[in-house]
């Protein structure tokens, strides 16, 4: 059997119109609830600008201002110097030592205070502190570049360079120097089966997209790369068992490193298609 709350007819507390609810209602809506809460509104006179408004009867007591702007006008007026409740005594006279002129400093400031201003803090420092002047000035340090050879000059802390340009340090690393530097198989030949015949079959075969992200030739720029994907350059000719996919600029420059990640991958994929 359905149970069903009763509902009974009552009057709101606040407003006194009729309305259907549970025994234990009061109000008729949450307006009201709130308006019954906040009781009626009490008329206070603003301390700054003598206009009257209404609080509520919680806040009847604290309220002395009708708006912020009234608020921070009495603050600014009343509480400031002596007048702050945290007031701890007024600060130092002393004199700038860049223009001169008597200023007063903050209490916590008396000892380390030289400067009436920021902008005669700055001009002093740019005058007494700079170059070999500043206490903390250490001389540069030279240093021959270990691939053109010519010296230059570096701070202290970067007496660890080894080049002079981005650009030596480039042309340092590219041969024998770099860290994927394999034996120079890259300027070995590719198989001559491996020709343009053969890359337009791959690039069809698999719908001109690039294997790895669905990248397509028009969004590539130019026609997709086909990559290796057992990196062995005589593959087509020593009839050893290799596989070609297409690939975008972005994706075949990825598979230049962690090889055996990229081939394990990709023959998976393959693997994969019905």
């Amino acid at each position: 059997m359905e149970c069903r709350s009763i509902m009974l007819k009552k009057r709101c507390e606040q407003c006194g119109g009729e309305f259907e609810a549970r025994k234990d209602a009061r109000f008729c809506s949450r307006e009201c609830y709130h308006r019954w809460k906040r009781g009626e509104k009490v008329i206070k006179v603003c301390e700054v600008c003598g206009e009257e408004y209404d609080v509520i009867p919680a806040r009847k007591d604290r309220s002395r201002f009708c708006s912020h702007e009234c608020k921070y006008k009495w603050y600014s007026e009343n509480m400031r110097g002596e007048n702050h409740p945290s007031w701890k005594g007024g600060g130092t006279i002393k004199t700038c030592e860049q223009c001169g002129r008597k200023y007063v400093t903050e209490l916590n400031q008396k000892d380390r205070s030289h400067f009436c201003s920021r902008e005669c803090h700055n001009k002093w420092m740019s005058e007494n502190q700079r170059g070999r002047l500043h206490p903390q000035w250490k001389p540069k340090v030279k240093r021959k570049c270990e691939q053109c050879g010519i010296e230059f000059e570096v701070k202290p802390s970067e007496s660890h360079l080894r080049f002079c340009s981005i650009k030596c340090k480039g042309k340092w690393l590219s041969g024998e120097n770099s860290p994927t530097w394999k034996g120079g198989i890259s300027f070995e030949p590719y198989c001559h089966k491996f020709n343009a015949a053969f890359k337009e079959s791959i690039r069809e075969k698999f719908g001109r997209v690039c294997f790895l992200c669905p990248t397509t030739e028009e969004e590539n720029g130019k026609k997709l790369c086909i990559h290796h994907v057992s990196y062995n350059k005589d593959c087509l000719c020593d009839d050893s068992e290799c596989e070609f996919v297409p690939l975008c600029a972005p994706c075949h420059t990825k598979t230049n490193f962690n090889r055996d990640y990229w081939k394990r991958l990709i023959m998976d994929k393959l693997a994969a298609i019905p």
